[in-house]
């Protein structure tokens, strides 16, 4: 018995030691209103949350944790901060995204059609395994996809989180995409229908942030 209490206490003395609450505001740099519904949370975790009203923000954690902290919104440029400490309340200013409207306008000024930008992006970004093929991107309409005659390639971006439901393991990632390119071999001097045009990818590169959420499910793999 004596044991068994001794390791209770440990373990208390351990989960106390350890966990840690991040508390913060998220404000808009222009006018230092706060933000209210701004994703806060670490990345490639299922840990975060949304300001309140208030903009303030709470995360426990229950470990240490060795992820960036990313601070998003539609509308505003995603901040990601490597958290050294979580005694004082840390205040995040987010900067308007002037490129947003730029975006929409590209959007409809090349040669290739939406379907087919669709349907390239969905190759390469959700892969093709097994599991890829039991994923669906959720918010479609919040990509931007222009085909770059010049340089050959197929350039995405989105004007929010992507939400991808992955039915085979029951989640859904939130995916902050910072940039996204494919780069063709093609020949786009043949006077051709250049959607019609033979070409191979050449090389895929896209980076940015992902947050976890489960489905409520009794499988959950």
């Amino acid at each position: 018995m004596k044991n068994v209490a001794l390791f209770l206490f440990v373990s208390l003395c351990f989960f106390t030691a350890t966990a840690q609450e991040l508390k913060g505001v998220v404000l808009n740099e222009k006018n230092n209103e706060p933000i209210i519904g701004a994703s806060v949370y670490f990345d490639n975790t299922s840990i975060g949350t949304t300001t309140n009203f208030d903009g303030e923000f709470y995360i426990n954690l229950q470990q240490p944790i060795n992820s960036s902290l990313v601070i998003s919104f539609v509308g505003f440029e995603t901040r990601i901060h490597k958290i050294e400490n979580f005694d004082s309340e840390k205040i995040f200013k987010l900067k308007e995204d002037v490129n947003t409207l730029e975006e929409v306008v590209l959007n409809s000024k090349d040669e290739w059609s939406r379907v087919l930008k669709l349907k390239e992006f969905r190759k390469e970004f959700l892969g093709r395994s097994e599991f890829a093929k039991k994923c669906k991107i959720l918010n479609e309409d919040a990509l931007v996809l222009n085909f770059k005659k010049d340089t050959k390639q197929l350039v995405a971006s989105a004007r929010a989180p992507i939400v991808v439901k992955n039915e085979a393991l029951d989640y859904i990632v939130k995916f902050d995409l910072n940039d996204f390119y494919i780069t063709y071999n093609m020949d786009v001097d043949t006077g051709l229908d250049l959607e019609k045009v033979f070409r191979t990818v050449a090389s895929v590169s896209y980076s940015g942030t992902t947050f976890f959420e489960n489905i409520e499910s009794k499988k959950h793999k």
